[in-house]
C-alpha cells in the first residue's frame, strides 16, 4: 500500500456553532518514521479531487499527532511569537478527530506552510 496516495473522503468541521461539509476530499498519512506509529498524522487536500476548492483560504491542512511532542504547545507557541514580531506564520489550532464515527483524539490542525496560497497570502510584496 502506497500511504502517500490520497484516498477519497467526506471532512466535517464543527466549531460548536458552525457546521460545514466538504464531499470527496484527499486523505493520507503523513509523515516519516511515525507512519510507523499507532496514532498517525495525516494531509487533508481540498483541492485534490475537486480543483480550486479550499476552506478557510487553505487548499491543505495537517493533521499532526504529536507523536514526538504530546503536549502539542510547542508549534503554536512558536506560530504565535513570529507572528507578534510581524513575520509570516502558520495558522493552526487544536482538533479532534473522528473517522467514521471512531475518535482518533486530539490532534494539532495546521495550515500547510508549503502551498502557494501560504506563500502569497504571506510574502506577497515581502521578498
Amino acid at each position: 500500500m502506497n500511504d502517500s496516495i490520497y484516498k477519497i473522503a467526506n471532512f466535517s468541521f464543527y466549531n460548536g456553532a458552525q457546521l460545514q461539509n466538504f464531499q470527496s476530499v484527499g486523505m493520507r498519512i503523513k509523515g516519516g518514521a511515525s507512519r510507523g506509529y499507532v496514532k498517525k498524522s495525516w494531509k487533508i487536500s481540498f483541492n485534490h479531487f475537486d480543483k480550486g476548492r479550499t476552506w478557510g483560504q487553505m487548499k491543505k491542512i495537517q493533521l499532526k499527532a504529536g507523536s514526538m511532542e504530546p503536549t502539542f504547545t510547542r508549534e503554536l507557541a512558536s506560530a504565535s511569537v513570529i507572528k507578534s514580531m510581524g513575520a509570516p506564520a502558520i495558522r493552526g489550532s487544536y482538533a479532534n478527530l473522528f473517522i467514521n464515527g471512531v475518535s482518533w483524539g486530539t490532534y494539532l490542525l495546521l495550515e500547510d506552510p508549503g502551498t502557494d496560497e501560504f506563500l502569497k497570502s504571506r510574502l506577497t510584496g515581502v521578498i
